[in-house]
């Protein structure tokens, strides 16, 4: 069965620790943090979460390409992916596999309902 953690997947240290302290904070999470998709990718594999969020635009492995990977793999198909960009259009990430999406800079009362959302849709679906 998958695991509830939550990964934060974005180049900029910045924002991966904006949403660190906002999930740990809001929504008493520990989340897995990874800087590029190719480290995503190594990680999903090993930690199960339920739930990525995912940036879009990156190094290496940019977050599109990691989705699809994710996505494709049966071993990781099942994790719920919320696609990030400030730069991508919404309908980018929904059809290269996103489950849903959120513009950058953030509005944090729509990020933190997305996760709430997306995590119980997650834990419905393991049980």
């Amino acid at each position: 069965m998958q695991g509830q953690a939550i990964m934060v997947v974005d180049d900029d240290p910045e924002v991966r620790h904006l949403l660190e302290l906002v999930l740990r904070e809001t929504l008493d999470l520990s989340p897995i943090l990874a800087e590029n998709g190719r480290e995503a990718l190594a990680k999903a594999e090993r930690s199960q979460p339920c739930l990525v969020l995912m940036d879009l635009t990156m190094p290496e492995v940019n977050g599109l390409a990691a989705t699809r990977a994710l996505k494709s793999s049966p071993a990781t198909k099942a994790i719920r992916i919320i696609g990030m960009s400030g730069t991508l259009p919404d309908w980018m990430a929904l059809v290269e596999g996103c489950d849903d999406f959120i513009a950058k800079p953030f509005d944090l009362d729509d990020l933190i309902a997305k996760v709430k959302r997306h995590l119980s849709e997650a834990r419905k679906q393991a049980a």
